[in-house]
């Protein structure tokens, strides 16, 4: 009988904890993933050392890093890429983990072999264990060799890897200079045209983001100038919740404008506070998503605040309102779509 062992969030149980629970036992481990990075193999490289190890992946969007597939090979995985044929064949998009031992144990859900993925992001993954010949075990392993024998599926070469770290290097670069266009033209015009909004979720009660958007003024009015500057009619707003990560995207459907009348939805913290969130826009809901992008993996992104071109950080995020470039609030936009396919 298959057994549910766990569910992981990373909020009570980690995945990196119960991944290293499985390789203690397992002689052969076969993974098939979106994507790889080096932070994630590093956590977990003394678990797999020594063991049978296969790793099916994908390089699209550059995300997958070179160096983590060079550090599997090194320890003797043998590291296989899935390749799509185009835009209209569906993206390699699996989270897949299978420990193979006295018992078969399976990990399926939504985290990647990354840092993010195994220790911060908010994930939903099922721990599994049965044998081998039950039904469900007997297909997940099926449908994992089915792809790992596909004419899709090819062992990476040493040569392979360097001309992919050079196509990524490549893209790298030319995304740096699209973003020194693009963020040219967003300080000449005086505003971004997308921003960061960090808020609790509680302030998000009844999704009066959906309708309507507010923060406060923060010392010396810092905050009030931010919005007043940055925020426009069709200013892609994300919203970033404390703890969380960006978990919805909305749009501002009229120019910023104050407003100091108590909104019932924020009667708490003009209660606890004495805050009335004056500095406001209307907005309509764009998309909301189940799976956040947390501040790990928007550094891993690149994200920058755009009037100082520094990554962006815990304490930006604090101060309510972060300005980004149309470049980057694309990126966040496209790995949140990705993340929740």
């Amino acid at each position: 009988m298959v057994e549910i062992k766990y569910f992981v969030d990373n909020s009570k149980n980690k995945f990196l904890d119960i991944f290293k629970e499985f390789a203690r036992d397992a002689d052969e481990i076969d993974i098939a993933v979106a994507y790889l990075r080096e932070k994630g193999f590093e956590l977990i490289k003394d678990e797999i050392q020594g063991k049978k190890i296969r790793i099916l992946f994908s390089l699209g969007f550059f995300i997958t890093e070179p160096e983590c597939i060079r550090k599997l090979i090194r320890i003797g995985a043998i590291c296989k890429e899935y390749r799509t044929g185009g835009k209209e064949e569906p993206e390699f998009h699996p989270k897949l983990y299978i420990f193979k031992g006295d018992k078969i144990k399976i990990i399926v859900g939504s985290s990647n072999l990354t840092e993010g993925g195994f220790l911060n992001n908010v994930e939903s993954c099922i721990a599994l264990e049965g044998q081998e010949e039950e039904p469900l075990i007997k297909e997940i392993i099926d449908r994992f060799e089915e792809k790992w024998n596909s004419s899709k599926s090819r062992e990476i070469t040493l040569q392979e890897i360097k001309n992919y770290e050079n196509r990524r290097r490549e893209f790298e670069e030319k995304n740096r200079e699209a973003r020194k266009i693009i963020e040219k033209y967003n300080k000449e015009k005086g505003y971004a045209n997308s921003v960061i909004v960090c808020m609790t979720l509680e302030h998000d009660r009844n999704d009066i983001y959906d309708r309507l958007i507010g923060v406060p003024d923060g010392p010396h009015n810092a905050t009030k100038n931010r919005f007043l500057k940055w925020v426009r009619k069709g200013t892609r707003i994300f919203v970033y919740y404390k703890g969380i990560g960006i978990a919805k995207i909305v749009e501002a459907i009229t120019e910023p404008f104050r407003d100091e009348n108590i909104v019932d939805e924020w009667r708490d913290g003009y209660l606890s506070k004495g805050e009335t969130y004056p500095n406001r826009a209307k907005t309509k809901s764009v998309e909301k998503f189940l799976q956040p992008l947390s501040l790990e993996e928007l550094r891993d992104l690149n994200i920058k605040r755009m009037e100082t071109n520094n990554i962006i950080s815990t304490g930006h995020l604090q101060q309510t309102v972060v300005p980004i470039t149309n470049a980057d609030g694309d990126l966040i936009e496209r790995e949140l779509r990705e993340k929740n396919v």
